[in-house]
């Protein structure tokens, strides 16, 4: 429930919450982490705990050729919606004993 409020606040801020996303990201790893025991699976989750998932995911953007900055940052803030949210399968639908490496899941 306090993701859901968390992404409530990001969404009627009217601005694109780099911080908070990267938290809501953080969040849903730290949750996957004890689920997961094939160690090369864990490992792959442990080097993107610090990673910036939205300077990732604006950094595409812009090499995908969208270079004006208000719809990269809402093309930015669709797409976390759609990998946390709506459908929201980034974490939810991992399955630690058969998905990849995260690294290739989220790229």
């Amino acid at each position: 429930m306090e993701s859901f409020r968390l992404w409530l606040f990001l969404l009627e801020s009217g601005r694109l919450d780099l911080d908070g996303f990267n938290a809501l990201f953080r969040q849903h790893l730290r949750a996957l982490l004890p689920r997961v025991r094939d160690a090369r699976r864990r490992s792959s989750l442990e080097r993107v705990q610090d990673m910036d998932w939205m300077g990732y995911i604006l950094s595409a953007l812009r090499n995908a050729g969208v270079s004006d900055q208000n719809e990269r940052e809402q093309a930015a803030h669709d797409i976390a919606v759609y990998l946390l949210v709506q459908p929201g399968k980034l974490f939810v639908g991992y399955d630690p004993s058969a998905s990849g490496p995260m690294e290739a899941r989220f790229t």
